[in-house]
């Protein structure tokens, strides 16, 4: 008895009932008769596979890529902006580095397609039936992005090439008018005696002034964000500013008279 029964089970789980949910209906249709037929099907995910650093294989949501806590990294020139600041004063950082902070994003990313199929099929004779299937796709993906910012300690904003590009224009205006009345100076300075302590002195100011204006041009086209004004970075940046106007000034020379330009949003 319980061997005929064990059969009996084992019978059962090698015969169940075919998958037809996959299947393609192939049902021949009589001769002389026409099947229309419509399957709809639609299908939806907001995660995915992905494999980390270490190898590791797990499921992470499709917007974890716009998803961050150091939001200015996803856009072009973040490091550059950094490099940039931290050159236009380093005496200001006293061996510490440029940290932006501008709060935080959250991605998310749905995705779906929706698929049907048409299909027609005419009974040519009871053994043989001809027809087709025209498959509809419309495939579909909804970003939904996400903004926090951090209202206590954010110390950044838009960069003010969008919001004042006249103002940022005006002020390296300035600081290369600076940069050449420096050159003109240390070349009449050390046209006479290369190695006097005068020409020495314009020599330094001039590399001061070309650092401060290459390194100006480059933090504001670097990135979309820029310090924003009464942050400790635009702090520090007015103090270089002013320290170059009075360096210049007192050589005799034109000075920085324009304010620096900062994020205001």
């Amino acid at each position: 008895m319980r061997r005929s029964l064990a059969l009996a089970l084992l019978l059962m789980l090698f015969s169940g009932p075919e998958l037809a949910a996959q299947l393609i209906d192939d049902t021949l249709v009589p001769s002389g008769r026409l099947r229309l037929q419509m399957f709809p099907a639609h299908t939806r995910w907001e995660s995915r596979f992905g494999i980390t650093e270490s190898g590791i294989t797990l499921r992470e949501d499709l917007g974890s890529d716009l998803t961050s806590s150091t939001p200015e990294t996803l856009f072009p020139g973040a490091n550059a902006l950094v490099s940039a600041i931290e050159e236009l004063s380093p005496q200001g950082w006293e061996g510490a580095t440029y940290t932006p902070i501008l709060g935080e994003t959250i991605g998310r990313i749905t995705q779906d397609v929706t698929r049907v199929n048409l299909g027609g099929h005419i009974g040519v004779f009871d053994w043989l039936t001809i027809g087709g299937t025209l498959p509809l796709v419309r495939t579909r993906t909804n970003v939904d992005p996400g903004f926090r910012p951090d209202t206590l300690g954010g110390n950044l904003g838009l960069n003010p090439t969008s919001t004042d590009a006249s103002g940022v224009s005006l002020f390296l205006v300035e600081v290369k008018n600076a940069e050449v009345a420096a050159r003109q100076n240390a070349s009449q300075a050390c046209s006479a005696s290369p190695s006097n302590a005068s020409c020495t002195s314009a020599q330094a100011l001039l590399a001061r002034a070309t650092s401060f204006f290459d390194s100006a041009e480059k933090a504001y086209s670097a990135s979309p964000f820029f310090p924003i004004q009464g942050s400790g970075a635009a702090t520090i940046l007015t103090q270089a500013t002013t320290e170059l106007d009075a360096d210049l000034l007192a050589a005799g020379l034109a000075g920085i008279s324009i304010p620096m330009v900062f994020a205001s949003q």
